[in-house]
């Protein structure tokens, strides 16, 4: 009888702990929580083509709390990564890579990838055209005139 008011007890705890556990550091972010791959890049409505180099296999970004994650996978399981801050304002988002002071060891950590044309020293806002729980459709104005637009389909 005491095995099985251990076990009953003990099932009971893995439960709760189970139905508590947390997925979103530092409560919801709603439908940016998660790793987003980037499926195609334009430039002045031109497609960009961003995987037809062959040392580019993937670019994705990743949100949670207010930390954006962007990596480019390149071949031979090389990866280029960096951290921002985001945060949206009504139909922006804002992409922040003002961080300073990069570790020896890890120099850019905190600037944006090149190939997405994003400034490093002042805060990148980017027009939300369309979003769902698995769709994100962006716009860029660049610091060279010119428009971009990100289409991110949510994988995580």
């Amino acid at each position: 009888m005491r095995l099985r008011i251990y076990n009953i007890f003990f099932l009971m705890v893995m439960a709760a702990a189970f139905l508590t556990g947390c997925t979103q550091n530092d409560g919801d972010i709603g439908p940016w929580f998660g790793r987003w791959r980037l499926d195609k890049m334009t430039c002045d409505g031109k497609n960009m083509d961003i995987y037809a180099d062959a040392d580019i296999r993937l670019v994705y970004w990743s949100f949670q709390n207010n930390i954006v994650r962007i990596a480019v996978q390149h071949d031979h399981d090389v990866e280029e990564t960096t951290f921002g801050r985001w945060s949206q304002q009504d139909d922006l988002l804002l992409l922040d890579f003002t961080a300073a002071g990069d570790p020896v060891d890890n120099p850019g950590i905190f600037s944006p990838p090149a190939i997405l044309h994003f400034e490093s020293d002042e805060i990148n806002r980017l027009t939300i055209n369309e979003m769902t729980d698995s769709y994100l459709d962006l716009s860029y104005h660049g610091a060279d005139g010119r428009l971009y637009q990100y289409f991110l389909k949510k994988v995580i």
